[in-house]
């Protein structure tokens, strides 16, 4: 039935899945969607498509957020937008959309849920955190088994390859192996216990040399005269030298001498009695 969507849908995911024709995957997918554009399922396979094979991220996004839209609750698209989000370094909204993706799995032990705990590994080590739980969940899942189906952690790994140590990427890339492959998980296993068994050792800091500050030559700078005030000089009394005073002292006595005698009657001159006016002689 060429009017099927959901077989359309399937055959696209095959194409490009098995036989590696992403031509005719698109072709098959661009179909599935013109006949049932309601589709949550294949809008969203479709995104991760365009992501991992295209690269074109932002028509990514725009997918995963339709098959979203049209169903919220939707685990599968959950989880794989959320590693999306990983691969473009969102890490806020990655780890919202993580948590949100394990409360619709209801902690199943699923592929789903697998991808989910290393997720949250490389989260947490990319943001400088102990990733210890997240890969002891993930050891749980992996020991108890689950159907598996093909996806693609190149994105998420080589995101991850820049922020980590290289024994860190060694170890998340044999764990993605095991999520897609029973057969890896007992290697992935080992890794981890080998690195569990490794004492964590702390690198000091590098101490920075001081640096000599070079000298730097100050300019000399011109300094204004200052106009000084006039000021007026007191007079100062000059002190009498001794002859001066002595001198002084004398003529003051010979001064006085000459004031102080009375001349007596004998001396004095005569002065002549003259007539009242009127008087009878």
């Amino acid at each position: 039935d060429p009017t099927q969507a959901l077989h359309t849908g399937n055959f696209a995911g095959f194409m490009t899945d098995v036989r590696g024709d992403h031509d005719e995957a698109e072709r098959l997918y661009r179909k599935a969607l013109a006949l049932d554009p309601t589709q949550a399922l294949h809008t969203g396979n479709f995104a991760g498509f365009m992501t991992d094979v295209r690269g074109d991220h932002d028509e990514a996004e725009r997918l995963y957020r339709k098959a979203l839209a049209l169903d919220p609750k939707d685990a599968n698209q959950t989880c794989n937008f959320a590693a999306y989000l990983l691969s473009q370094g969102r890490l806020d909204e990655t780890a919202a959309m993580l948590e949100k993706a394990k409360g619709l799995f209801n902690r199943q032990k699923h592929q789903g849920t697998a991808e989910i705990a290393l997720h949250e590994a490389i989260l947490a080590r990319v943001t400088k955190k102990d990733d210890t739980n997240a890969l002891e969940e993930l050891r749980n899942i992996l020991s108890d088994g689950f159907a598996r189906c093909p996806w693609d952690f190149t994105n998420v790994l080589a995101y991850a390859q820049e922020h980590d140590s290289a024994e860190d990427h060694t170890l998340y890339c044999a764990f993605a192996e095991a999520v897609l492959d029973e057969k890896k998980v007992a290697a992935a296993l080992a890794l981890l216990d080998k690195r569990s068994a490794t004492p964590a050792t702390t690198v000091k800091p590098k101490r920075k040399k001081p640096t000599a500050k070079k000298p730097t030559a100050k300019k000399p700078t011109a300094k204004k005269p200052t106009a000084k005030k006039p000021t007026a000089k007191k007079p100062t009394a000059k002190k009498p030298t001794a002859k001066k005073t002595a001198a002084k002292k004398t003529a003051a006595k010979k001064t006085a001498g000459k004031g102080s005698k009375k001349q007596s009657p004998a001396n004095q001159p005569r002065r002549k009695k003259r007539k009242k006016r009127g008087e009878i002689q």
